[in-house]
């Protein structure tokens, strides 16, 4: 879940009114390489074929819902960067498999919310569960108990970091 966590510390990092309009050429270079192991860690999590019957998108949809609630498929397009009517075709492979329903928007007549099932909502503790135990055994793998400790101090302090921006 931590690579959850430092999507929100990007997000968080350029969104804040807080952080100087320049940074540091060594804060600049520590966040891109962030950045860039953070891409690399999602690749090669989301290579563990957690999802296989999932593409990338749908999954995104199934994360997105989680995290935000029901959405609408105009919503969900717009976030995931997408043709309202690419999503239109998401959101309905989701429905076909049970992971969404389809309710009637509280203020507007024309529109639909795209919410989670059950077994939508399953399938997203599923996919994590395997990602996490993925990730878990390349760490127990890779680095000795002391490299662990390391990692888990760099984490609390981007943890910091993460609250810090959203004040």
């Amino acid at each position: 879940m931590h690579y959850i966590l430092l999507e929100s510390i990007v997000a968080c990092m350029t969104s804040s009114s807080k952080l100087p309009a320049l940074p540091s050429p060594e804060s600049l270079k520590l966040a891109q390489h962030i950045r860039l192991n953070q891409d690399r860690l999602r690749r090669l999590v989301r290579a563990s074929g957690a999802a296989q019957e999932l593409s990338r998108t749908q999954e995104a949809v199934l994360s997105l819902l989680d995290r935000q609630g029901s959405l609408t498929t105009a919503d969900l397009a717009k976030r995931e960067n997408l043709r309202p009517q690419s999503m239109g075709t998401v959101v309905a492979d989701l429905l076909g498999l049970g992971f969404v329903v389809k309710s009637p928007h509280p203020t507007d007549r024309r529109r639909e919310l795209v919410s989670l099932t059950p077994a939508g909502q399953a399938e997203v503790t599923r996919i994590s569960l395997i990602r996490d135990q993925d990730l878990a055994v390349l760490f127990d793998a890779r680095f000795a108990r002391q490299d662990r400790a390391l990692i888990r101090k760099a984490l609390e302090l981007l943890d910091a970091l993460a609250e810090d921006a959203r004040e």
